[in-house]
C-alpha cells in the first residue's frame, strides 16, 4: 500500500507538471527561426558588373524574333522612323532602320558566350552562376553552432530517448496505437477548451486522463483485443475533437498548431519541461520497476500474488500519455511515434534481456536524435522525417544483425 500511494503521489506530480506547463497554451508556437542558418549555400551578394541589354517583348507580327535594344552609350536615341508601328510591317522608306538583333541561342541556353555584335551595336555579357559549394562539405560544428540548433538537439534527445524507453512496453504489450489514441483524447480536452474559453492545459491533460481510464479499463479482454479498444478509442476521441471543433470559434488549424510542435522551434522553457518529464518518468519506472513488469506482462499471476492490477496498469497509461503530450508538443507528431515504436523494436531485436532492451531502446533513440539533425541540416531536409529515417536504419541493421545471429 506504501509503494502505490507513492506511485501515486509521483503520478501526482508530473499531471501537475503537465498543467503548469507554459507549452501548453492557447497561442500557436512561434515561427520558425530564419533560414540562413540551415542553408549553407547563401545566395551571392548583388553584383556591379553591367547588366545585359533589354529585350522587347515579342512582336505579334507571326515570325518576328524577340529583339534587343541596342546599349547606350550616352548619344541621343536614334529618331523615330516614319512609318513604323508596333504592330505593322515598317513603310517604304530610304533611311536605314533602327539597329535590331534577335537574341542569340546561346542566351536561351544559358551560356555565357554572347553572338557576335554589329556595328554600332553592344550586347552586354549574362551572368554566369556562382559555384554553389557542396553542401556535404558542412561540419558537425557548423551544424549545431546555430542556438536553435543545438535547442533542437536538446529536445530531440530527451524525447526519443525517453520515448524509446516507453517503447519496449507498448510493442511487447501490442499497443503500437496507445500513442496517437491519447493524443487525440488530449486533442479533443483542447478543442473543449477552445468551445467553453477554459485553460487549455487542464483541458488537455483531462482528456488525456480519459483516454487512460478508458484504455486501462478490463473491457471483456479474452473476447476483444486491446487493440480492438485501442481502435473504438481512437475513433471516439477523433469523433469528439472533430464535433466539438466544429462549434468552437477556433478552426481545427488552430488544433493542430497548438498540439503539435517543432524541433526548430522548440523553446528554452519547452526543453525545461520537457526534461523535468523525462526525469520523473524514468525515476518512476525504476522504483517501480518490479511491480509495473509484474503488472505488465503477466496481469493474472501478479492479481493472484496480490498486485493492484488495474492501478499499475493505469501508472503505465499515464506515463505514456504525459510523455507523449509533451514530446508532440515540443518535436511533432511523427518524430514521437516513430521514437515509441522503432528504437523499442530495433532492442528487440538485438537482445532478450529485459534490462538490456530498455537501455538499448534508450540509446538507439538518443542516437538517432543528433544524426537526423545533421542530415536535416547539411541536405536541406524536414527535422522530424530526418529523424525518423534514421531510426528505420536502424532498425534495418538490428534486423541484420539478428537475422545473422539466427534469432529471427
Amino acid at each position: 500500500m506504501n509503494r502505490s500511494l507513492s506511485a501515486l503521489a509521483l503520478v501526482s506530480a508530473l499531471i501537475a507538471v503537465a498543467v503548469s506547463c507554459p507549452a501548453w497554451s492557447d497561442e500557436p508556437p512561434p515561427p520558425p527561426p530564419p533560414m540562413e542558418g540551415l542553408n549553407p549555400v547563401t545566395a551571392p551578394a548583388t553584383s556591379t558588373a553591367p547588366q545585359p541589354a533589354a529585350v522587347t517583348p515579342a512582336n505579334p507580327v507571326a515570325g518576328r524574333p524577340p529583339m534587343i535594344e541596342p546599349a547606350s552609350n550616352g548619344a541621343p536615341p536614334p529618331p523615330e522612323e516614319e512609318g513604323l508601328s508596333p504592330d505593322k510591317s515598317p513603310a517604304s522608306s530610304t533611311s536605314a532602320p533602327t539597329a535590331t538583333l534577335p537574341i542569340h541561342p546561346a542566351h536561351h541556353a544559358g551560356l555565357s558566350t554572347p553572338p557576335a555584335s554589329s556595328a554600332g551595336t553592344s550586347v552586354a555579357e549574362p551572368q554566369a552562376a556562382p559555384d554553389t559549394p557542396s553542401t556535404a562539405s558542412v561540419t558537425i560544428a557548423e551544424a549545431f553552432a546555430p542556438d536553435f540548433m543545438k535547442r533542437a538537439l536538446l529536445a530531440a534527445v530527451l524525447v526519443c530517448g525517453l520515448c524509446g524507453f516507453l517503447g519496449v512496453y507498448v510493442v511487447l504489450r501490442r499497443i503500437v496505437f496507445v500513442g496517437i489514441t491519447l493524443s487525440e483524447f488530449s486533442a479533443a480536452g483542447v478543442a473543449f477548451a477552445f468551445l467553453k474559453g477554459l485553460s487549455v492545459a487542464l483541458c488537455s491533460v483531462t482528456g488525456m486522463l480519459i483516454g487512460v481510464g478508458f484504455l486501462s479499463a478490463r473491457w471483456a479482454r479474452k473476447k476483444v483485443t486491446p487493440e480492438t479498444f485501442i481502435g473504438v478509442g481512437y475513433v471516439l476521441a477523433s469523433t469528439a475533437s472533430l464535433l466539438l471543433i466544429d462549434k468552437s470559434p477556433k478552426g481545427l488549424d488552430d488544433l493542430q498548431e497548438i498540439i503539435s510542435g517543432n524541433p526548430v522551434t522548440v523553446t528554452s522553457g519547452d526543453i525545461g519541461f520537457v526534461a523535468v518529464a523525462a526525469v520523473l518518468i524514468l525515476l518512476f519506472h525504476l522504483l517501480f520497476r518490479k511491480e509495473m513488469l509484474f503488472a505488465a506482462f503477466d496481469p493474472d499471476s501478479a492479481e493472484a500474488a496480490g498486485y493492484q492490477v488495474r492501478f499499475w496498469d493505469a501508472a503505465l497509461f499515464v506515463t505514456i500519455g504525459l510523455a507523449i503530450a509533451f514530446s508532440i508538443r515540443a518535436v511533432g507528431s511523427l518524430l514521437t511515434f516513430s521514437s515509441l515504436i522503432v528504437p523499442a523494436v530495433s532492442a528487440l531485436l538485438l537482445t532478450k534481456r529485459m534490462g538490456a532492451a530498455f537501455a538499448a531502446a534508450a540509446v538507439i533513440g538518443m542516437l538517432q536524435a543528433p544524426i537526423g539533425l545533421y542530415l536535416s541540416y547539411a541536405y536541406q531536409f524536414s527535422t522530424g522525417p530526418s529523424i525518423a529515417a534514421v531510426g528505420l536504419v536502424f532498425l534495418a541493421a538490428a534486423w541484420g544483425v539478428s537475422r545473422l545471429r539466427h534469432d529471427v
